[in-house]
């Protein structure tokens, strides 16, 4: 949800993709579907094509995990469209970003790490194995 609380951003069961809610006015105002699924793809967690969705602290863009293809597509939230993607391990599920938000974490369920990505490149710069099927994700600040 936007800091506002007048926009949703919400998955669903056999959605390859999310909804677009308005708060305010209680209803769906738009469908984003990523892009088409391989037709022999796996899903982590059945019937759940995309599972992690996380804003930018800026909200300028929304960034969506596609469990069976191991790609996280970003959403410009005020072109409304995708506008990259960026491939990590197997199985991608959650994510978060740093508070500054030059990094975000995704959890990849079927390959047991978690892929560390730089922002601004759109690029994975570490892959870091954690133990088996992790899911949830916290970035937290640590005062030096």
């Amino acid at each position: 949800m936007t800091l506002d609380e007048k926009t949703l951003f919400c998955q669903l069961s056999d959605l390859h993709g999310f909804v677009v809610a308005d708060v305010p006015g209680r209803k769906v105002i738009a469908k984003v579907e990523l892009p088409p699924l391989p037709p022999d793809v796996t899903f982590p967690v059945p019937n759940t094509p995309s599972h992690g969705l996380a804003l930018t602290p800026a909200e300028k863009e929304l960034w969506a995990t596609s469990c069976g293809t191991g790609t996280v597509y970003v959403y410009d939230t005020a072109g409304k469209k995708v506008v990259g993607q960026v491939r990590t391990g197997n199985g991608p599920a959650w994510l978060t970003f740093s508070p500054d938000g030059k990094y975000c974490c995704v959890s990849n369920v079927l390959s047991d790490d978690v892929s560390v990505i730089d922002a601004a490149k759109r690029q994975e710069v570490a892959r870091i194995k954690v133990g088996k099927m992790p899911k949830r994700l916290v970035v937290a600040s640590v005062p030096q």
